[in-house]
């Protein structure tokens, strides 16, 4: 009897004990709100650092998009080629007023810079493919070893420029003044020279092969060890031009004037000529190698 009552004691003092289940879903949901509570200050500080570092990322993407040029050329096969580049930037004013400008090694490819002054400008290294500097000036310009293959140079003045060792592959150099330029060893592969203007250049050991030079004129123009293999030299002048030790092979010399040229040592084999072709007195083009074309 008295084991009975000490269990029924015994049962209600653990019914008095315990929390009613109302209770003890509410102090479920407390904590769990607590434990939510005490990580919100974490969970703020990685959602504010993720959206800094997202802003400061499309910062970096925008400037790098805008800092960037790209430049596509046309060869001469039709074949595209386009460069992606970091922007130069240009002193204030240039263009079109670039005069004395301190560029060397600048990169402006692709740029358009027409009827830009450049004139005692610094372009040494520069890189300036596929650059428009169509009627542009850069009379007496450094440009040396400058990077101009296909660049658009018709008509542009380059009198007394320095274009020693530069590279003017492919560029279209049509109507170009080039009087009195330093042009010793300059790369020229397939270049548009026609109807030139190169009095008194230097362009000794230049690479010209495949050069178009139709029209153009020259005088007094050092072409001494040049290489114009298969050059196209319909109609052109070499009034007094120097072509001592030259390779003439293959050339396109109709209608071309010799007459006053200095052909000592020059290679003509298989070089094309027609009865208008003008040579030095004496001279005999089929003894030296070249081709009678109608």
């Amino acid at each position: 009897m008295a084991n009975e009552q000490n269990h029924e004691s015994g049962n209600a003092e653990e019914t008095a004990g315990a929390v009613p289940p109302v209770l003890d879903e509410r102090f479920a949901w407390w904590r769990a709100r607590q434990r939510v509570s005490r990580r919100k200050p974490l969970l703020l500080i990685i959602t504010v650092f993720v959206g800094i570092m997202l802003v400061l990322g499309c910062f970096l993407l925008f400037t790098l998009i805008f800092s960037l040029d790209v430049a596509c050329v046309r060869d001469n096969r039709g074949e595209t080629m386009c460069t992606i580049f970091a922007r130069q930037s240009l002193p204030p004013g240039c263009p079109p007023d670039c005069q004395g400008a301190v560029l060397p090694g600048a990169n402006l490819s692709g740029r358009d810079l027409f009827d830009a002054d450049f004139s005692g400008a610094d372009l040494s290294g520069a890189q300036l493919q596929g650059t428009k500097l169509t009627s542009s000036i850069l009379r007496g310009a450094n440009l040396q070893r400058a990077e101009l293959s296909y660049a658009v140079l018709n008509s542009a003045i380059l009198d007394g420029a320095n274009l020693t060792r530069a590279d003017v592959s492919r560029a279209d150099m049509r109507r170009t003044f080039l009087e009195g330029a330093d042009m010793t060893g300059i790369s020229a592969y397939e270049t548009d020279l026609s109807a030139a203007r190169l009095r008194y250049a230097n362009l000794a050991g230049a690479d010209l092969f495949r050069a178009k030079l139709r029209g153009a004129r020259m005088f007094e123009t050092d072409l001494s060890q040049a290489d114009l293999g298969e050059a196209e030299l319909y109609g052109a002048l070499l009034a007094k031009t120097d072509l001592e030790d030259a390779s003439l092979a293959g050339a396109d010399l109709r209608r071309a004037d010799l007459r006053t040229a200095n052909l000592q040592g020059a290679n003509l084999k298989g070089a094309w000529y027609n009865a208008q072709t003008a040579w030095p007195d004496g001279f005999d083009p089929v003894e030296a190698g070249a081709v009678f074309q109608y």
